[in-house]
């Protein structure tokens, strides 16, 4: 039967010998992408790259040609040029994969016609109700407008951020949303932080710029801590047009012991640079949990944001709140699923927050619920 030439499998392996990004195990571990998982398990894995990458080859030779149609040496050439396109590496793999469209050794294999089946290890479907609750959970994410006010006196400008009703008539947002400094500015005094959150708007159902959005004022700053990024506001009962805020619901907060298993989704509604309402449901993975002060009470993520996404809840896949996103982190760039990492958003784990309520607030948000 006539396949690949007789020296693919050995050029390949000598242009992924030279490829640094290969000495990791898990940048190595992408070249199995679109590759049958079961035969895959059965590699004899190695630690030491030069055996790992040699029996990754010598398997995927003895595979052949897949149901698809392509030849597994194929798929792994092609799972490694993302990581040095545009290098000489990058090019020789190109150039080896272009010398097959030439080739008449490689014929197609018309695919087999087999019943549907789950396509990737885990099953990535979601039931409709999924968009029906994210819909719902939506309507409880507000646009977030604060004033500037130095040594009390009102500067022109503004800032942004996004909030979210966590009671009938209580909403979270960051501290440094309703602080709106920057970094060469000295905080805000706890009299200008107060008269900014009282003049504090927020624009409920703000999803187009030519739809209609209800305001409603702020009567009251709860509570804020600055370490742990959040700051609490009472909002008016009812709307400048009269359109009550509990028409707007609020937002369910995940249980205590909900574990977040490493590459689960984390979906953020936002309102970045103040514009109207957005959701990030893809890219959108747990990265890791993050001591700060020896306690657990961050986590990372790669779910999108912008400048005014400060303060938006981070839901899990039941829309339930995990979190309050609050930043994000530069860190040493990184491989994951084949693009280079070079930041993660970072939010605030919620039950930390609750934790560090007044016994007061604690006890309305428990009538509440």
């Amino acid at each position: 039967m006539l396949g690949l030439p007789g020296d693919f499998h050995k050029r390949l392996l000598e242009i992924l010998l030279t490829i640094p990004q290969f000495n990791e195990r898990e940048n190595r571990n992408l070249l199995f992408e679109d590759l049958p998982p079961q035969p895959v398990a059965n590699i004899n894995r190695s630690n030491t790259t030069r055996t790992d990458l040699h029996n990754l080859i010598t398997s995927a030779k003895t595979w052949g040609q897949l149901s698809s149609g392509e030849w597994a040496l194929v798929v792994i050439a092609k799972n490694a040029i993302p990581f040095v396109k545009g290098t000489e590496p990058g090019r020789s793999l190109e150039n080896l994969l272009a010398e097959l469209e030439t080739s008449n050794n490689v014929i197609p294999l018309s695919p087999k016609v087999v019943n549907e089946a789950l396509l990737w290890n885990q099953d990535e479907r979601l039931p409709v109700d999924f968009l029906i609750k994210g819909f719902t959970a939506a309507k409880s994410v507000a646009r977030v407008q604060v004033p500037r006010i130095i040594n009390g006196i009102l500067h022109r400008g503004y800032g942004t951020g996004t909030g979210w009703l966590i009671a009938p008539n209580l909403l979270l947002t960051n501290h440094h949303v309703i602080e709106v400094r920057d970094r060469r500015e000295a905080p805000a005094t706890e009299s200008d932080l107060e008269q900014q959150a009282l003049r504090t708007i927020a624009w409920f159902g703000y999803v187009d710029r030519s739809e209609k959005y209800e305001e409603y004022s702020c009567t009251e700053l709860v509570h804020f801590d600055s370490e742990l990024d959040y700051a609490l506001l009472r909002l008016s009962s009812d709307a400048l047009s009269g359109q009550a805020l509990e028409n707007w619901g609020y937002l369910s907060i995940s249980s205590l012991n909900t574990e977040i298993a490493q590459g689960s989704r984390l979906n953020i509604i936002q309102h970045p640079q103040g514009g109207p309402q957005r959701v990030a449901i893809r890219n959108n993975f747990y990265v890791d949990t993050v001591s700060q002060n020896t306690s657990l009470n961050r986590i990372s993520y790669l779910t999108d944001t912008e400048p005014g996404s400060s303060g938006s809840p981070v839901f899990n896949d039941n829309w339930e709140v995990v979190a309050l996103h609050h930043a994000s982190v530069k860190i040493q760039p990184n491989q994951y699923r084949g693009e280079v990492i070079k930041y993660n958003n970072q939010g605030i784990l919620i039950h930390t927050i609750l934790d560090n309520l007044p016994v007061s607030v604690k006890q309305e948000l428990h009538t509440s619920s």
